[in-house]
């Protein structure tokens, strides 16, 4: 997580389309990419607002994979990793 670009209120640019997964080019989806540490909210193939992400540290990296909303809580502590995972 770069602390220093979220404290100085710096925004991550909204992607095109084209640099989008094509698994994030259809329907609503939340596209995350490491590469750039940003989420992206897509809807119908618009990327409509981004936002910055961390992903796991050293020795508990984040899971790679396609993953469906299955439930969503306020609060919750991960029992993989056992820290807050707030509106999770």
């Amino acid at each position: 997580f770069d602390r220093y670009r979220y404290e100085a209120g710096l925004r991550p640019h909204l992607p095109t389309l084209a640099s989008l997964d094509y698994r994030c080019r259809t329907g609503r989806v939340m596209c995350i990419d490491k590469g750039t540490r940003t989420l992206t909210w897509v809807v119908y193939g618009k990327p409509t607002s981004v936002m910055w992400a961390r992903f796991g540290g050293p020795g508990l990296e984040t899971r790679e994979g396609t993953f469906k909303v299955l439930r969503k809580y306020e609060y919750v502590v991960s029992n993989l990793y056992f820290t807050p995972m707030p509106f999770s």
